[in-house]
């Protein structure tokens, strides 16, 4: 009855391990499978279960660097983008500096700053390239006044750098001796105003 219970019970043990290995999935399809599905997202667009790394930045902290970016005082910007009410303008001043040196809002200012300077510089190109258009146009019209061709033709050269006015300086060499005639003759001057 013994052996009969043991082989009973190595029989549900391979019968458990065969189970097993039917479900067992191998690599290649574990990974496929993976690719499948679609994991639930949270709104911010990571999917569940991931955490991240380090504080998150605020909607609050996004408006204060916005201001920010757009002029605004960092003082200001925090009046605009959290409740002061109740805090007094030390409290401001300094709650707005603790947040300019945060990272996350240093980190977003300086991108933002990035933008704005990129868009300055493009701008700054197109409208010196159709100003010099416009002049160029100007100054070859025919129809168009002398002067005001003239005129164009300055502004162009202008721009170009080339009526730049050379500025000439010497340098006169004054020794000790001759500087201290020089004082005393005006010393002795102001003496004999004086009485």
């Amino acid at each position: 009855m013994e052996r009969q219970e043991e082989q009973q019970e190595k029989q549900d043990w391979t019968d458990a391990i065969a189970r097993v290995t039917e479900r067992t999935i191998s690599p290649e399809e574990l990974r496929s499978r993976a690719v499948q599905t679609n994991p639930q997202k949270r709104q911010d667009g990571l999917p569940r279960g991931v955490k991240r790394k380090g504080p998150v930045m605020t909607a609050k902290m996004r408006s204060f660097a916005n201001a920010v970016a757009k002029g605004m005082s960092p003082k200001e910007a925090y009046k605009r983008s959290y409740d002061t009410t109740g805090m007094g303008e030390a409290s401001i001043q300094a709650c707005s500096n603790r947040l300019m040196k945060d990272e996350r809002v240093s980190a977003l200012l300086e991108s933002l700053w990035e933008d704005v300077r990129e868009a300055v510089i493009t701008d700054a190109v197109t409208t010196r390239r159709h100003v010099m258009s416009e002049l160029h146009k100007a100054a070859n019209d025919p129809e168009v006044a002398i002067s005001v061709r003239l005129r164009a033709l300055e502004l162009m050269g202008k721009a170009v750098g080339m009526f730049t006015d050379r500025v000439e300086q010497t340098v006169e060499q004054v020794s000790a001796e001759q500087l201290k005639r020089e004082l005393e003759g005006s010393l002795s001057l102001l003496e004999g105003l004086k009485h």
